[in-house]
């Protein structure tokens, strides 16, 4: 892959760097050493409307893709370490409860471009789209009430208790290990807090099962029973497997969000059964003299009891499904004849509407005989294609007979983005949006610039009488699983699953009808950027040219007020390295707790003002302020030539296989110069992509003890992937002479 650019939509669908489509996308770009044919890093370009979905680690993937993996590729931007700065940027938002926006606005001010909806109102107050003005829909929050105690046939506390009670065994064998076989207690430790998490989040997803519909609740208890029959089959046969493997572990659970099981299919059964023995063999087989045995089986033993029991006793609730006929209610009478969107998180509860909705002969009449389709991961491409086209033939743009089109859609978030739907005016989301970005990404597909509708609603369902409950149990399960994390014992691909602290709050302002929740998640989703402050900027050079700016002197200086500030703002520039453009370096300093701030969005926030806004002089020292001010540029840029000149951090992998070459050169079975080469190669900084790769390498290396075949491997990959050493340097040391000052400010209260 020799492309100059890469251009890459959806981008946040690239949020997970372990997952297939991130691996595939890594390595595309790493081909060729990083280099398009002109013998330059190639481009890349990612365009999302939401690049956080839950968490940084979401935004930190999608920029690794273009850092190569080089920990001081903004260096020059005052990011000596991006790991390092998205740690402390990740920390903040959850200790300060900072927005991801403003923690991280000195990086997105490098690498990003946005239109907001209110910068686009500011900035093109007239704008127009083919001769009409760009006007956007105003938005309305409606909460439909519903009985869930009703709904799980008065069992709900019941149901709540057992889940709460779970052991889930097979997920934290840690935890029985005994006191005589733990050989490293911090690793103990560490292992027994990851899994500890896995069953929280096993038993959130539990819950939110059950507020979505009874069917994907019921199918996620015959899913576990099945796995934990399975695993306790392998313990009667005296065989323990560790579930050490904790990535595994996680995806295994997640698959119970996409679960294809139809309730009541023997095939289907001895699928779940097929998988469940697959998986459990995956894992690695431990020294059953380290477990204490018998307590595991009687837990696991308990687990079936109970997850049977569920099971059996949620049998005909499906047969009174009072969130289901409180759906009917809506569609058969305020949005009777309407064109509706209806969303929900699992495609077991997209499945279970859309046949009792097409099955119910009454229900259609009393709605006007809408037609019904559904969209899910099950559906072929070409079949979603087909079916938006029924449902917003005008958008679409592929308008059909009006007799084929459809009236109601249901769907799961495989529609939420990159369509265009706006001849709809109303979704209904059907069960709770445990991630807010999920409601600002389905409302994005109908509130859209060029719909029809004046007004758009979004309509939430609430268990009436449970959901403060609900809510306080997945808080605590949550307040747990943030704990592991604080920790450190859990990564990115667990994060994804928790619900956000800030979550519980937004759901009952949802819950209220605050359509102000709408516009702040929208924002918190955007990210704060620099496009207000470049129109601000705009705006002066058309009213007093540039020529005027430009003939300003360096060093001027001003002062105003602000309400318990002491402090002053000064701003210098240095050349680049490169000797094109240069170096920028906000900093305030506060002359009474010492501080120095350099977040430029915080910065800008204390130093704007009105055009006509009093000038006050303040009495700061601005030479010693001055001093430390540079004092702190050079100690940073030192700071980051230091960790640039370390030793680059590398996967465990690398280590692993650069030891056995290591060996293999010892042993004098290859050849010595290829692979110092390939040791030279693989200690450099790496993608998750070629990680992979040197795995499977090295499992097969394992199997053959092959090192011959094993060297040559490494080669090619180092021939294909292998960066050029010039990449990490040729940023010149920063020196106080190279600090010009442009101007400062005094800020005082």
């Amino acid at each position: 892959m020799n492309r100059h650019v890469i251009l890459l939509d959806e981008s946040h669908n690239f949020r997970n760097d372990k997952a297939n489509r991130y691996l595939a996308l890594d390595t595309m770009i790493q081909l060729n050493r990083g280099r398009g044919r002109d013998g330059e890093h190639k481009k890349i370009i990612l365009l999302s409307a939401t690049p956080i979905n839950n968490d940084l680690h979401d935004l930190a993937n999608q920029v690794r893709l273009f850092t190569q993996s080089r920990p001081d590729y903004f260096r020059e931007a005052g990011i000596g370490d991006f790991n390092a700065y998205f740690r402390r940027a990740r920390r903040m938002v959850k200790k300060e409860d900072i927005s991801a926006g403003v923690a991280l606005f000195n990086l997105l001010e490098e690498v990003m471009v946005r239109n907001t909806r209110p910068y686009i109102r500011a900035a093109y107050p007239n704008a127009t789209i083919r001769g009409k003005p760009v006007a956007f829909p105003n938005r309305r929050l409606h909460t439909v009430e519903y009985n869930l105690g009703a709904t799980v046939g008065g069992l709900y506390d019941e149901i709540v208790a057992a889940i709460d009670s779970l052991s889930l065994a097979p997920y934290k064998l840690e935890a029985y290990k005994k006191k005589s076989a733990i050989k490293d207690e911090e690793q103990h430790k560490f292992e027994e807090g990851r899994e500890e998490g896995l069953v929280g989040i096993f038993k959130t997803r539990f819950l939110k099962r059950l507020e979505s519909s009874i069917e994907a609740f019921r199918l996620s208890l015959r899913r576990a029973l099945t796995f934990e029959e399975t695993y306790k089959d392998y313990l009667l046969d005296r065989k323990v497997v560790s579930s050490k493997d904790f990535q595994k572990a996680i995806r295994f659970v997640a698959r119970d969000e996409e679960d294809d099981i139809t309730a009541g299919s023997m095939a289907d059964e001895l699928d779940a059964v097929a998988e469940a023995k697959a998986y459990i063999e995956s894992l690695p087989t431990v020294d059953l003299n380290q477990y204490e045995l018998r307590k595991l089986t009687h837990d696991v033993e308990a687990d079936v009891k109970l997850l049977k029991s569920l099971y059996e006793r949620t049998e005909g609730l499906a047969a009174n499904d009072g969130k289901l006929e409180r759906l009917k209610e809506l569609l058969a009478g305020d949005l009777k004849g309407k064109k509706v969107l209806i969303f929900s998180t699992f495609k077991d509860t997209t499945r279970y509407l859309h046949k009792r909705l097409t099955g119910d002969a009454k229900f259609l009449k009393a709605a006007g005989n809408p037609a019904i389709r559904r969209i899910d991961s099950g559906n072929h491409p070409n079949e979603r294609g087909h079916i938006i086209a029924q449902f917003a033939p005008v958008a679409s743009g592929l308008s059909g007979p009006p007799e084929q089109e459809i009236n109601i859609l249901i769907s799961t978030d495989v529609l939420s983005e990159g369509q265009n739907l706006q001849d709809c005016g109303l979704i209904i989301n059907y069960d709770l949006t445990w991630n807010p970005i999920r409601l600002v990404q389905r409302n994005g597909r109908i509130d859209r610039i060029g719909s029809p509708h004046t007004e758009i609603g979004i309509y939430n369902l609430f268990p009436e009488a449970e959901l403060e409950a609900l809510l306080h149990l997945i808080e605590r399960l949550t307040d747990r699983i943030s704990t592991i994390d604080d920790l450190g014992l859990l990564d990115s691909s667990v994060l994804g699953e928790v619900v956000h602290p800030r979550t519980f709050n937004t759901l009952r302002r949802i819950r209220a009808e605050d359509g102000a929740v709408l516009d702040e998640e929208e924002a918190r989703a955007e990210l704060a950027g620099p496009e207000m402050l470049l129109k601000q900027l705009k705006d002066l050079l058309n009213r007093d040219g540039a020529s005027t700016l430009t003939a300003l002197p360096n060093g001027i200086h001003s002062g105003l007020r602000r309400e318990k500030c002491y402090g002053m703002f000064f701003y210098f520039q240095a050349p680049r390295s490169s000797g094109e453009g240069k170096r920028h370096f906000w900093r305030y300093s506060d002359a009474k707790g010492h501080e120095i701030k350099e977040n430029r969005y915080e910065i800008a926030q204390l130093i704007s003002c009105l055009p006509d806004e009093p000038r006050y002089m303040g009495d700061q020292d601005v030479f010693v302020l001055q001093d430390k001010v540079i004092d702190h540029i050079l100690a940073a840029d030192r700071e980051a030539e230091a960790r640039a000149a370390a030793p680059t951090a590398v996967d465990p992998i690398q280590q692993t296989v650069s030891e056995e070459i290591k060996d293999a050169i010892r042993r004098r079975s290859v050849d010595r110069e290829k692979a110092k080469t390939c040791i030279s190669f693989l200690g450099q900084p790496m993608g998750r992509a070629l990680h992979v790769k040197l795995k499977t390498a090295n499992e097969n290396w394992k199997a053959s003890k092959d090192d011959a075949t094993l060297v040559e491997e490494v080669a090619s990959l180092s021939e294909q992937f292998g960066k050029q050493r010039s990449d990490g340097g040729g940023v010149k040391r920063l020196c106080r002479e190279d600090l010009e000052l442009i101007c400062f400010e005094y800020v005082s209260g």
